[in-house]
């Protein structure tokens, strides 16, 4: 390289040097600018500022305030308890009339950025909070960002735990209705008011849960009393629905397959020891499916789940299977025939399951002997008189003797204790059978079977109509149920 290519290389890079070293310094200057705006507008601003004092020039001016709630998730809701635990973040935009600045004076800047703690805020709290924590503590403050207008938006992100009375009457197929009710707390409505509210869940970062499903929110504006003051409040509205799948194939299932288990043990054979053992085993698995049960259910006494009778009921039918089939094999091993009370209470079950005694025939006179002739002479003789003999000597064929009626009689009025196990089996198998399709008492409402599924269509319907009154829909609930059941009860129309 030559000694000019090499100055003109030399060159060349010195000015890049140069031009680099000017536009850092440039940019450092302007960003020490800005700092030096920010500081100094921030100076400005609390210069002779009392976060105590409500800012308004004029004292009789309110201060609105419009809030949006933002659902993040739904961590927890605790039946037992009645709680509800949520992650969201609430913001709150109002004017500050003492907060305000002309841009051009300081630079271009147009927003700012102050401390939560150093500004005036319209304290709010949660009035059915579950726990201490508080929507304005102290160390989870945010900052404010504050307009040159005066318009200030403050976010305030919060894991909330508040009161949520539940009604599990239908577990697992119910629908829970929780409220947030948040009210301003030192600030009057001559003062403070809550213009606007929205309630709504976060499109992109919510996380559903894994036992409910929120349905919808609703935010509702209102008003509290302490004293002689109103304060402005606001109420969020969840509407939230149980996922049922997993309770159903745990919970359901299994309980209304052990309740017809229990029915079919009556079709097993007492002759030998396999009734026994069968129910036996089948109580132990209803005890350990209750075992299970408990630590499922929600633990409430307020509301008793309709689910809870019912499995409590399959439980109770399931002992009273036990002990008749102990009652059937002690009456099976027992010898002999029965006495004339045990006779007439057989004859009474045996009409009850439809099988009578006896089928009385056409009387035809048993004395009465006819001659046939020979069948194949009989087919070739086509005459009415020969084919009337042949129906009379059928009657006399299938009607029995004096003799064997006699005989018929004295059988039926000589039972076996076995006969009577075996009619009691099949009193037993259709008893058990009707308690479990169809619950007799009118509290089993909401059961898996029955007319439990129209209550059902009706809840979830009912919850679904997000700007009805939820207690009002409850009794609506109650109406159509009542109406279902008595439908179903009631006899069906004869045709004429």
């Amino acid at each position: 390289m030559s000694v000019t290519s090499r100055s003109r290389y030399q060159g060349s890079g010195g000015h890049r040097l140069v031009w680099i070293v000017v536009m850092s310094l440039a940019t450092n200057s302007v960003c020490f600018a800005l700092n030096n705006q920010n500081y100094r507008l921030e100076k400005d601003l609390l210069r002779n500022y009392s976060r105590t004092v409500r800012p308004v020039q004029n004292l009789n001016t309110i201060i609105n305030v419009s809030i949006t709630f933002v659902v993040f998730s739904i961590f927890h809701i605790d039946e037992q308890n009645q709680a509800m635990t949520q992650n969201s973040y609430i913001a709150l935009r109002w004017f500050d009339e003492f907060l305000k600045w002309d841009p051009q004076e300081y630079g271009g800047l147009t927003t700012i950025e102050l401390s939560s703690k150093a500004i005036w805020l319209p304290y709010m709290d949660s009035i059915n909070t579950f726990d201490p924590s508080s929507l304005f503590s102290s160390d989870q403050l945010s900052n404010a960002v504050v307009q040159a207008s005066g318009q200030i938006t403050w976010f305030q992100q919060n894991v909330l735990t508040t009161i949520c009375r539940m009604d599990i009457t239908y577990f697992p197929f119910d629908s829970q209705l929780c409220n947030i009710s948040v009210s301003m707390w030192t600030s009057s409505t001559s003062q403070v008011q809550i213009s606007e509210v929205v309630a709504r869940q976060d499109d992109v970062f919510f996380v559903e849960n894994s036992q409910w499903i929120l349905k919808s929110l609703e935010a509702t504006l209102g008003e509290t009393s302490f004293g002689n003051e109103s304060y402005s409040a606001f109420t969020v509205s969840f509407y939230l629905k149980r996922r049922r799948m997993f309770h159903t194939l745990t919970l359901i299932i299994p309980n209304v397959l052990l309740a017809l288990l229990a029915s079919l043990v009556f079709l097993i054979p007492s002759d030998g020891g396999e009734k026994m053992s069968f129910i036996m085993g089948l109580l132990l698995a209803t005890g350990v499916s209750l075992t299970v049960l408990m630590d499922i259910m929600p633990r409430s006494s307020l509301h008793i789940s309709v689910l809870m009778i019912y499995i409590g009921a399959l439980s109770i039918t399931s002992g009273l299977a036990v002990v008749a089939s102990t009652c059937i094999v002690f009456c099976c091993s027992l010898q002999g025939t029965v006495g004339p009370k045990t006779l007439l209470l057989f004859k009474l079950l045996r009409k009850i399951i439809c099988k009578d005694l006896h089928v009385s025939k056409q009387r035809v006179d048993p004395h009465i002997h006819v001659k046939i002739p020979n069948e194949s002479k009989l087919h070739k003789q086509a005459s009415p008189r020969s084919a009337a003999i042949h129906n009379l000597y059928d009657l006399q064929k299938d009607k029995p003797t004096s003799q064997e009626t006699v005989a018929r009689d004295d059988e039926e009025d000589h039972i076996t204790w076995r006969e009577v196990g075996a009619v009691l089996d099949q009193v037993c198998f259709r008893i058990t059978i009707i308690l479990i399709a169809i619950p007799g008492v009118k509290r089993w409402q909401c059961c898996v079977v029955g007319v439990s599924g129209v209550c059902l269509q009706q809840h979830e319907r009912a919850f679904d109509r997000t700007e009805t009154d939820y207690y009002r829909l409850q009794t609506d609930l109650l109406t159509d149920y009542n109406s279902a059941v008595s439908q179903f009860w009631m006899p069906a129309p004869q045709q004429q």
